[in-house]
């Protein structure tokens, strides 16, 4: 079997799932963790007992060097995966140098394709070729804009492309004193560019995780929509349930079939917002790598990313569920814990709340030690606020 390598950063629920999946599944991963000397001691990512070793470096471009330093003369090709935006992009810009080394994410053996397809408007052109809706968006350089563009309110002001900013910037406006000021913020941050999209007030956000791979006719998915989020506005989904509606999960299946066919090959994220008051269905991004709620795979069963590896090793996956069929919820309890921290919902409430779901991002019973810091954390929080 090919080493199977996961590079990620210091506390992240993302890497938790991806390593809970594989170890579940009796795959036990190398890791590459990026965390400065001093905060090891508070990283609890590593300290999941379904790793085979982890590495602590302390940036991306170490992490690359690590790489190519201690797995490049393997016999067989390790498959390596990160959910680090600008990971993907260190690794698909240096293509040339790794491919003939590891197996990784890519579109059509291309180097510099993904960090293309990153950019949110080239995004939006690919989803529009390929036969699905985006919302519309067009890219503003803020020391160029004008305070008397026509502009369609409300919009979203956020990152241009994967990996560039922060998702704690992303801002809604509905006129146009919102969005100067928040240009004027932006620009204090060092933002250059900013991506202004359409936003629709009425809708519903739907979440799909999964991987697709064009040499394995692969395409696996798990679509899931939001409850609560936090922050409330425009934040990181906290608590959801599994989506089964047949006109969105054929949506979902043509949209991954296509991407697939485009000749992309690894884990794919999507965010999908349904018009509330049309029933369109939108793309409004994805990016080329594992989603942070892919530790619904160990409530649903279904390890999107265990499969494109299984694939990788010539592996029968017959046996593997491909696409989600079971219903329940899901929930990011740190993040979820804000809502009875500012009042949103009782503690009663998220109490039952978490009994019910089928899975947490950080609680697990066969791997719980990687749940203690920041669960106690969480907790020390709360009484210090109370």
């Amino acid at each position: 079997m090919r080493k199977m390598i996961i590079i990620g950063s210091s506390n992240n629920f993302n890497e938790l799932g991806l390593v809970r999946s594989f170890g579940v599944n009796g795959i036990t991963p190398y890791g590459i963790i990026i965390c400065k000397k001093k905060q090891w001691k508070h990283d609890w990512l590593h300290l999941s007992r379904y790793w085979k070793k982890c590495y602590r470096v302390d940036s991306g471009k170490e992490a690359i060097d690590f790489l190519i330093k201690h797995f490049s003369d393997e016999k067989e090709k390790p498959c390596v995966t990160t959910p680090v935006d600008y990971i993907v992009q260190m690794i698909d810009e240096n293509y040339g140098k790794l491919s003939s080394r590891f197996i990784f994410q890519n579109i059509n053996n291309k180097e510099g394709e993904i960090i293309y397809y990153s950019n949110k408007l080239e995004q939006a052109e690919l989803t529009r070729s390929l036969g699905f809706d985006s919302l519309s968006s067009e890219i503003i350089i803020l020391n160029e804009f004008d305070e008397n563009k026509k502009i369609d309110f409300p919009i979203i002001l956020k990152p241009a492309a994967c990996g560039e900013g922060s998702k704690d910037d992303i801002v809604i406006c509905r006129n146009m004193s919102d969005m100067t000021t928040a240009i004027d913020v932006l620009k204090k941050k060092n933002y250059r560019r900013i991506l202004c999209q359409k936003y629709l007030e009425n809708r519903t956000e739907i979440l799909a995780y999964g991987a697709v791979s064009k040499k394995f006719d692969l395409v696996s998915y798990t679509v899931l929509k939001n409850i609560r989020q936090w922050p409330e506005s425009y934040g990181v989904g906290s608590y959801g349930t599994l989506i089964l509606d047949q006109h969105i999960q054929e949506f979902v299946n043509k949209f991954y079939h296509a991407i697939m066919q485009f000749g992309y090959d690894g884990p794919l994220d999507t965010e999908i917002f349904k018009d509330n008051d049309t029933g369109n269905l939108y793309v409004s991004e994805y990016n080329w790598r594992s989603g942070g709620r892919n530790y619904t795979s160990l409530g649903t069963g279904v390890y999107s990313i265990v499969l494109w590896y299984l694939l990788h090793n010539n592996i029968d996956i017959s046996k593997y569920e491909i696409i989600n069929k079971a219903s329940g919820y899901t929930m990011t309890e740190s993040t979820d814990f804000n809502h009875v921290i500012n009042g949103k919902i009782t503690l009663k409430q998220r109490k039952k709340e978490f009994k019910n779901a089928m899975a947490h991002a950080l609680i697990f019973k066969g791997d719980i030690i990687p749940a203690i810091i920041p669960v106690v954390s969480t907790i020390k929080k709360w009484i210090k606020i109370s």
